[in-house]
Formats: structure tokens, C-alpha cells, sequence
């Protein structure tokens, strides 16, 4: 059986008490070892939090794309997101131009990133509704 050890990123020696198994990178990148004892493989896998069977990853048929092409693209779906939003009536809906953003869509975490981003002052106490009003308001005020 080919075990991964992924939380590893070197080769290693486990000692399983009846064995010495040596995990190492493959061709991937992947920490593995083939396991021929049942009872060395039953023990590994009962460790869930470091050891799992390996399932190698499918190889991408698809081009990379380049930094330009992935930004083109998450602007539009952002430009479409908005459009959306718009279209459904969100109370969170920055306009600039032909640009929205769905500040109802965002989670807090972002929406305090975007204020810190756009110098917006918030309470460190605010959630939700509160800071998504608050940025509306120093974007509209």
C-alpha cells in the first residue's frame, strides 16, 4: 500500500516497532512509502493527522495562465457579481463608473482590509451590517 506522510515535505525514517518504513519526495513533490505489512500499514493509517493512502493528484490539461489573464478574469466575475448584486437589490452596493462592488457579499475579515485599504476608520468592535454601513457611508459621505 503507498502511504502519504502530508504533513511532510523531506524524506523520513518511521519506526513502526516491527519496521523501519523510509518516506520520501516522489516525482510531485509527495511524501511516500510503499507499505508491504498489513499491520505497519493498519498503524500508520490509524494515525489520521499525519499519514493517509496516497491518491496522486490529476495532472492539469489546462494552459497556465498568466497574471493578466487571471486578473481579467476576476474582474469580471467581480463586474458580473455586482451586476447581480445590483440587479437583486443589495443594500451593500458601491458604485464607481461602470465598476460595483457587493459589499454584502464580503466577510468581515475583508470588509476591515478593505477599509484599512481605503483608509476608512472602523471600531474594532463592528461586525456585519455595522461595517459594511459605515464603509457605504465614508464611500457615499
Amino acid at each position: 500500500m503507498l502511504i502519504h506522510a502530508y504533513r511532510r515535505t523531506a524524506a523520513t525514517q518511521v519506526d513502526t516497532g516491527r519496521n523501519k518504513i523510509d518516506f520520501k519526495p516522489n516525482a510531485a513533490g509527495d511524501v511516500v512509502a510503499e507499505v508491504a505489512g498489513d499491520a505497519d500499514a493498519e498503524l500508520l493509517m490509524g494515525i489520521t493527522e499525519g499519514y493517509r493512502v496516497y491518491e496522486p493528484k490529476a495532472a492539469s490539461k489546462q494552459p497556465k495562465q498568466t497574471a493578466e489573464e487571471i486578473a481579467a478574469a476576476a474582474a469580471a466575475a467581480s463586474a458580473a457579481a455586482g451586476a447581480a448584486a445590483v440587479a437583486k437589490g443589495s443594500a451593500f452596493v458601491l458604485k464607481n463608473g461602470d465598476d460595483t462592488l457587493d459589499l454584502g457579499a464580503m466577510k468581515d475579515d475583508a470588509l476591515k482590509a478593505f477599509a484599512k485599504e481605503n483608509e476608512i476608520r472602523l471600531h474594532h468592535t463592528w461586525t456585519g451590517d455595522k461595517l459594511r454601513e459605515k464603509i457605504k457611508e465614508a464611500f457615499e459621505g
